[in-house]
């Protein structure tokens, strides 16, 4: 199988990347968070950082690889947010025993 060369993939949409190497029949596919966006100015969120096929991180339109060949898209997005909402919570059902 071709794929477009790792240059091309890069800062694409993460979405638009995979369904275009599964176009061209690659099947085993995983994504990959790099939770490393802050603001999300200069490096848009699902923006692919790097793409991997069969462990190739610098690939060219020429090259070959195999159906099967996992494929790893790495892409930057903001960290989850911490969910904190149970503890503030607990605050206001406090009891108190008075003797």
């Amino acid at each position: 199988i071709h794929a477009p060369s790792s240059s091309e993939l890069k800062g694409k949409n993460y979405k638009d990347v995979k369904k275009e190497l599964e176009n061209a029949g690659f099947s085993r596919i995983k994504l990959k968070k790099d939770k490393d966006l802050i603001i999300g100015f200069l490096t848009k969120d699902g923006e692919v950082e790097e793409v991997s096929i069969g462990g190739n991180n610098d690939f060219s339109s020429n090259d070959w690889f195999k159906k099967k060949a996992k494929v790893v898209i790495k892409y930057h997005t903001f960290p989850d947010k911490k969910r904190n909402s149970a503890k503030k919570d607990s605050s206001r059902n406090k009891y108190f025993i008075l003797e």
